[in-house]
């Protein structure tokens, strides 16, 4: 009886009892799923294109991804996708994120984002593209 009873509470317990924090930054990051505009996702799967995410210094919610081969570029995160749209209009700073990272908050056990990139139109107009890059961010191997 009583295994009964652990086995239905672990079928029917909410996912949100098995968070645990990653920890802090720098994560280990893998693309999971590619995503169009109409929010239809298709699976990756081929071989690893894990990044890392470090945080910058003295910035909130500012990051620094660094590709397999060691290429950086600068990421961002907000909390809606109108957020970053409003950021991208309007700030004409030198200090602009070439990456979007808008959090996902169906993952348990790691971090989750959506990654956008900012693309631009011939009159400097700047934009948040719709196609996006579902990724699961966890905690760095000890070495």
């Amino acid at each position: 009886m009583r295994l009964a009873l652990l086995l239905s509470s672990l079928f029917f317990s909410s996912a949100a009892m098995a968070i645990m924090d990653p920890g802090p930054p720098p994560w280990n990051c893998s693309p999971r799923a590619v995503c169009n505009g109409d929010n239809v996702c298709l699976t990756v799967f081929g071989p690893p294109m894990d990044f890392v995410l470090h945080k910058v210094e003295f910035e909130e919610n500012s990051f620094v991804l660094e590709g397999m081969h060691g290429d950086e570029r600068l990421a961002a995160i907000f909390s809606s996708i109108e957020d970053a749209q409003f950021f991208v209009e309007t700030n004409h700073s030198d200090n602009r994120s070439p990456i979007i990272l808008i959090p996902d908050d169906t993952v348990s056990d790691a971090h989750g984002f959506y990654v956008y990139s900012i693309g631009s139109r011939g009159s400097g107009e700047r934009f948040v593209s719709e196609e996006k890059l579902r990724v699961v961010c966890s905690r760095m191997p000890k070495r």
